[in-house]
Order: structure tokens, then C-alpha cells, then sequence
């Protein structure tokens, strides 16, 4: 079975990401300086607060909390307040990348990203979330290098999709993870998405 797609509505009432740092800054050796060691990776996490929900929607989100709970979920990823025009259908530009730079291909001409919009890469029928680290646009070619906020996890195909409506993928979890249908007619049901790769 694949992953459990959870309801896209009711939007959220909140959501807080966290960054899964794999990095650190140890302690200088013998009073030597401290340095920030940047290790791979590094990946998303998310915790969601659910509003309150209509009977039909509790029922529709009890059923897929259950499942994810065994299968892993994937989430739509919700950007407010960001006015996307057409972005055409861009892909990775080159296998074997590395590092905090993707080169991409496909984009419609001078279609334009901002700092801190989300986006996809699907390698493999796997989709790993990045965070952009600054606004740019495609050249006359469609062609662009997406500067992002954590290195590439895993090294994408040439023609790997770039998906500018991602979802988070991974592993559902979270201290608060428990709920009755009347509980999420109330409102206040919580629960994490944390990626596992």
C-alpha cells in the first residue's frame, strides 16, 4: 500500500515547521575556535493543528490519521499569500547534483520564485521538500539554478519533476496524536509529519 494522501480541507488552523538539523557547532579543540559543521540530511518537519471539523470531515480525517499512522501520509504543503503564475513544467537540469544549488529546465520564461517558497523535487517517485533561499526567475531559455535553503538529500535523475505545489512526505506522529470524532468536531486535534529520508 502507498502513502495515505491526508484531507486537503479544512485548511489548518496552524502550522509550524521545524528544520531537522544534522549539523552543529562542537566546541574547539583545546580552546580553538568553534566552527558550524553543516552535515547532510537535513529535512523538513511540520506540526499542524486541526480546526474544528464538520461530522463528515472528523469521520474523513479519523479514517486517514488511522491509516497514516501505519502507511505514512503525504500532505499538501499550503502557501499563503503567495500569487504563483504560470511556473510551465520544470525539471532537474543535469543528474548527479550536489550541494545547495539546482539547476533546472522547463520553466515557462520568466517565471519567478520568492525566498522562502516551498517546492519538490521527485526523485525515484519520492518527494524530498525544500526551502527556496532567494527569489530569481527563469531566463529567456526557461532555465534557472534554485539557490535552496539545506543541501540536496539525495542526488536527482536529469528530468527529475519539480513540483511548485509540493506535499510533505513521511512519517506521522506527534505527543498529541490522539482523537474521537466529537474531539475533532471541537477542534484542537494535533499531529507531525516528519520526512524520513
Amino acid at each position: 500500500m502507498s502513502l495515505v494522501d491526508l484531507p486537503d480541507s479544512p485548511g489548518p488552523a496552524s502550522v509550524t515547521w521545524r528544520e531537522q538539523d544534522f549539523g552543529g557547532a562542537p566546541p574547539g579543540l583545546l580552546g580553538g575556535a568553534t566552527d558550524r559543521v553543516n552535515r547532510l540530511g537535513n529535512r523538513w518537519a511540520v506540526d499542524v493543528v486541526l480546526p474544528p471539523l464538520s461530522l463528515d470531515d472528523a469521520r474523513r480525517w479519523s479514517a486517514a490519521l488511522s491509516l497514516g499512522l501505519k502507511m505514512g501520509v503525504r500532505w499538501r504543503v499550503r502557501q499563503v499569500g503567495l500569487a504563483s503564475g504560470p511556473i510551465g513544467a520544470p525539471l532537474v537540469a543535469g543528474a548527479g547534483q550536489l550541494g545547495m544549488t539546482l539547476n533546472a529546465d522547463g520553466f515557462t520564461p520568466g517565471a519567478s520564485w520568492m525566498a522562502g517558497q516551498w517546492v519538490s523535487v521527485v526523485t525515484d517517485g519520492e518527494r524530498d521538500l525544500y526551502l527556496i533561499a532567494e527569489s530569481g526567475f527563469a531566463d529567456a531559455d526557461g532555465e534557472a539554478a534554485l539557490a535552496l535553503t539545506t543541501m540536496l538529500r539525495v542526488a536527482p535523475d536529469d528530468n527529475d519533476v519539480l513540483d511548485f505545489a509540493p506535499r510533505i512526505e513521511g512519517l506521522l506522529g506527534g505527543e498529541q496524536l490522539s482523537w474521537t470524532i466529537d474531539r475533532m468536531r471541537l477542534g484542537g486535534v494535533a499531529f507531525s509529519i516528519e520526512e524520513d529520508a
